[in-house]
């Protein structure tokens, strides 16, 4: 075994071991965010009953956006590992293989590695993934992507692009470009029979989740996904804040701007956005909608390098320069866009607390945000905004659900209005 295999090895040990360490402290006195505790809840019941429900034993339904990560999770938790451990620990790993693919694939040195490490860490979408939510993994299976379309291999971008929209179906917001653009400059009959391959794996999959579900989507996209047009231009602050990007332009050949793989991460950063912005963002915990600008803008930096080491250094540097930015943005702003919740505040005790008394006398329970409160509490819940019943999906609750139902708790939560 060669040094260099042998110093990769102790690294990945050693980021391993850090893993679990942030991993079993942030999963024994903190709680995840509201909409990653409803997946978490999907992710047991699937477990513990087979079926994909809200409610124990309830009858089918899916309000967990990511289907593969709900899968996932409900595997470790299967084997007895704690959802919400699991979930942070995957997304640091696929935080590490990220960088190390970027690393490899651009012949970075360890510097830049930890400088892109710094960056995440300076970035708020990171902290999203550290209170459950699938970001750092979905961000992996788009540097696969990304990595194997600049390949030019057509077969590996295909497979992460479809795994990445089993992951999240908005995935799809980032693969439709490069892969049509890969079918165009090599359209040949083989081609066409794999893309036809992965086109026919996807019906199966929605005819499936149909004849499962009785629906196509995730109820949350039935909820959420509504057009409001400029609804968030939450993406300018993720301009702002990478901004230093432009310093590169004083550095290298403009010509180089125009190279087909800038311009196709242009052009996803451009369509993707266009959607989000016209889109209700709700739990947009951390800015992790808008995760795709920060890794773009690294892709960017080392595709406008000149093969030469100072080319990289000025990359690193401007890497670092947004990373303080980062910093000092997100301290102006008391770090406002997440929030980690202790297992010492009122609403772990009172969830707790509920499920004392739900052992012994069963309670019925509804609810507008239907995470932390029923997923510590373990108590059936209706969600009054649908996020589990198909019923109230497309239209909200409204007061004969009241008249039907002798709820012996109703919690309306005033953080979000509108």
């Amino acid at each position: 075994m060669n040094n260099f295999s042998y110093n990769r090895r102790i690294e990945l040990i050693i980021f391993t071991v850090l893993s679990l360490i942030v991993a079993f402290y942030l999963d024994q006195n903190f709680m995840p965010a509201e909409d990653a505790s409803i997946l978490f809840r999907y992710s047991e019941n699937l477990a513990d009953t087979g079926v994909i429900s809200y409610n124990l034993n309830g009858k089918p339904t899916e309000g967990a956006t990511d289907f593969l990560w709900m899968i996932i999770l409900s595997i470790f938790y299967f084997f007895g590992i704690n959802i919400y451990f699991s979930a942070i620990f995957i997304n640091l790993l696929s935080l590490y293989y990220s960088i190390s693919l970027i690393r490899k694939y651009y012949s970075l040195s360890n510097i830049h590695f930890y400088v892109l490490l710094l960056l995440h860490f300076s970035i708020t979408y990171t902290y999203a993934a550290l209170l459950g939510f699938s970001v750092l993994f979905v961000q992996l299976l788009l540097v696969l992507v990304i990595i194997n379309f600049f390949k030019k291999n057509i077969f590996n971008t295909l497979l992460f692009s479809f795994i990445g929209c089993l992951v999240r179906p908005d995935f799809i917001l980032f693969i439709i470009i490069p892969n049509l653009f890969l079918l165009f400059k090599n359209f040949n009959l083989k081609n066409i029979i794999l893309y036809s391959v992965f086109f026919l794996l996807g019906l199966i999959y929605f005819y499936g989740r149909y004849k499962y579900f009785d629906l196509l989507l995730p109820l949350p996209f039935y909820i959420k996904n509504k057009w409001d047009w400029f609804n968030n231009i939450e993406w300018g602050r993720q301009i702002i804040i990478l901004s230093p990007i432009l310093l590169s332009l004083f550095f290298i050949n403009t010509i180089k701007i125009f190279r087909t793989n800038i311009l196709i991460l242009v052009s996803i950063t451009i369509f993707a956005t266009l959607y989000y912005t016209n889109q209700i963002l709700y739990q947009n915990v951390g800015y992790r909608f808008y995760f795709y600008f920060t890794l773009f803008c690294v892709f960017v930096l080392y595709e406008l390098k000149v093969d030469s080491i100072k080319t990289k250094d000025v990359s690193k540097f401007i890497i670092i320069i947004i990373a303080l930015f980062s910093i000092t943005i997100n301290l102006f702003q008391n770090f406002s866009s997440f929030k980690f919740l202790s297992k010492k505040e009122d609403l772990y005790l009172f969830s707790k607390h509920l499920k004392n008394i739900n052992n012994n006398f069963k309670v019925n329970l509804a609810t507008t945000e239907s995470g932390l409160v029923p997923y510590y509490s373990k108590i059936d819940t209706v969600d009054l905004f649908g996020l589990n019943s198909k019923r109230f999906a497309k239209k909200p609750a409204d007061g004969s659900l009241f008249l039907e139902q002798n709820f012996d708790i109703i919690i309306i939560n005033s953080d979000v209005t509108g």
